[in-house]
């Protein structure tokens, strides 16, 4: 699996600080995406840090050309969106960018695969079962397909839940990290989800939250819980209330 961490700026409440970005900690935040690809951690993780489904942002679909390549450098907290745009309208070749940002072209790659897909989709009408799953490796919504696409999704893939050892076999896991992915097989139920957040916060709410459906697990003496942050999810270990 891949874990893609993306940093959630504060500049929307703080409007007048920089927005350059270097040594200096700016991020107030972020979030991990795990997945089995690049492709779809980087889509998973830009849903639950910024809430769009994918890496276009209208306000930088209006820069011309020139603007574009101009906001490449210096670093900024819209950088990631910047770069789609350069590649998406080909202004730019990978080995520019590359040469110009110091970004790895392994990682600018991964963004064209995304590019690549979007446009082959793009007003196809109703997608093959074939296509539709490679979308959903790489990571797109279905609502975000079925807007590329121009056609609705008759036939969706079903979510799955896969278990990461968070404690790199060195010893015993107690609590697991569950991740979702879209598989063309129904979930087993292995897995109950109780209850879904979507929030933006810092850490110790997060660590609130989780005390808090702690305590309602076992009240209710629930085998498990599920908290679903925006398509990242932490399973808490089943709790035996007769053992406490």
């Amino acid at each position: 699996y891949c874990v893609v961490k993306l940093p959630k700026w504060p500049f929307d409440k703080f409007v007048y600080a920089k927005r350059s970005l270097g040594t200096q900690m700016k991020a107030t935040g972020e979030v991990m995406a795990i997945a089995p690809s690049f492709e779809m951690g980087l889509m998973k993780a830009v849903r639950g840090a910024e809430g769009r489904l994918t890496l276009e942002n209208p306000h930088f679909a209006a820069y011309s050309d020139e603007q574009i390549k101009n906001s490449l450098m210096p670093a900024t907290d819209y950088r990631l969106f910047i770069l789609y745009e350069a590649l998406k309208r080909e202004i730019m070749t990978v080995d520019e960018i590359a040469d110009v940002t110091l970004i790895d072209r392994w990682f600018l790659r991964k963004i064209e695969n995304l590019i690549r897909y979007e446009k082959e989709i793009a007003g196809a009408g109703e997608l093959s079962y074939e296509m539709y799953m490679r979308g959903k490796k790489l990571g797109f919504a279905d609502k975000t397909l079925a807007t590329l696409s121009g056609a609705p999704i008759k036939k969706k893939a079903h979510a799955v839940y896969k278990m990461v050892d968070n404690c790199l076999i060195d010893i015993e896991a107690k609590t697991l990290i569950a991740g979702f992915i879209n598989s063309a097989v129904p979930a087993d139920g292995s897995v109950t989800e109780i209850g879904s957040y979507a929030f933006s916060c810092i850490s110790i709410t997060f660590s609130g939250i989780c005390t808090s459906l702690r305590l309602r697990q076992y009240r209710n003496a629930l085998s498990s819980i599920t908290v679903t942050l925006s398509g990242i999810v932490t399973a808490v270990s089943e709790w035996q209330s007769e053992n406490k």
